[in-house]
């Protein structure tokens, strides 16, 4: 374990392989020993226990592997390797984090409960402002704060109601100019609906219907060039049925065959509206940009 210099995080493990057969999958307990050794050297683990590439990683080095457990409160691994064979890992706890840190972390998930599209609406002093108000009230400093809020409480939403209006008119505006200036480009094709497609590689195979499943590798961005969801990413195409999806990926994808690729811009109607997506990362009002892989027809 120790000749890797990779392996630190892997030194403190135990390890126990047991075997039915000397003859299990097709080779001797040696060749089972030498491969767990090899897969101890592929470890990228911290002392929190297997990553899920990790895992991945691990079940690779052995033939015959099956669908790994998963991890038991970070400490533990099993993985079945096919009948009488099984690879067990046992980590130690992680170590104690400091007070400081765990209270940033509860920071962080106190934000993630805030609506996403409120750090849009607020600029960074507000929201320092913001936070001391959150402070104070925590630590019983606040001054009537039920009178605050009645008396505050419908000018603070006339404000936010007002800089999300903005924020759209805004977005809209980006959004005619870019799909003028898609629709303007040779070899572009602006569907009934007003989903322009901008094919990039054709393909031979069939074109999908709205009833259809799909395959697809894709990359969603807004005007601005933010990327807010990928396929690409994830290393892993995405399977669905076109008619659960938005209606800027129905009309699109059925002006597309199999095996092609395209630029689908998206008006704003034909995709998540004045609402937007905030989880997504998605402002209301927002033109959206995909280009899409067409990889299969599935039905």
């Amino acid at each position: 374990w120790t000749t890797t210099g990779r392996t630190k995080s892997c030194q403190r493990a135990r390890a126990r392989v047991s075997t039915r057969a000397s003859t299990m999958i097709g080779e001797g307990p040696g060749m089972i020993g030498r491969r767990f050794f090899v897969a101890l050297t592929l470890c990228v683990a911290g002392t929190m226990g297997f990553t899920s590439t990790s895992q991945t990683r691990v079940g690779a080095a052995f033939s015959g592997i099956t669908q790994p457990h998963r991890l038991t409160s970070n400490r533990w691994l099993a993985l079945n390797s096919g009948p009488g064979v099984v690879i067990e890992f046992d980590m130690p706890p992680p170590p104690p984090k400091d007070p400081d840190e765990l209270a940033y972390t509860l920071g962080l998930n106190m934000a993630k409960q805030l609506p996403p599209d409120l750090k849009n609406l607020l600029s960074e002093d507000e929201l320092a402002t913001c936070m001391r108000g959150l402070t104070d009230m925590m630590l019983g400093r606040a001054t009537d704060a039920d009178a605050q809020l009645r008396e505050n409480g419908d000018q603070l939403n006339q404000l936010l109601q007002q800089r999300a209006r903005e924020q759209q008119e805004t977005a809209a505006a980006a959004g005619a100019e870019l799909l003028a200036a898609a629709a303007a480009e040779e070899g572009a094709e602006t569907t009934e609906g007003g989903v322009v497609v901008k094919l990039i590689e054709s393909g031979t195979g069939p074109f999908p219907t709205a009833a259809s499943t799909v395959e697809v590798h894709y990359e969603g961005r807004l005007a601005d060039g933010t990327v807010f969801d990928s396929s690409y990413s994830r290393g892993e195409t995405t399977k669905f049925p076109l008619n659960g999806v938005i209606v800027g990926w129905q009309e699109g994808l059925q002006k597309m065959q199999e095996g092609s690729s395209a630029l689908l811009t998206i008006p704003s109607d034909l995709g998540y509206g004045a609402q937007g997506a905030p989880q997504g990362g998605i402002p209301g009002g927002a033109t959206l940009i995909f280009k899409v892989e067409l990889v299969k027809v599935l039905s």
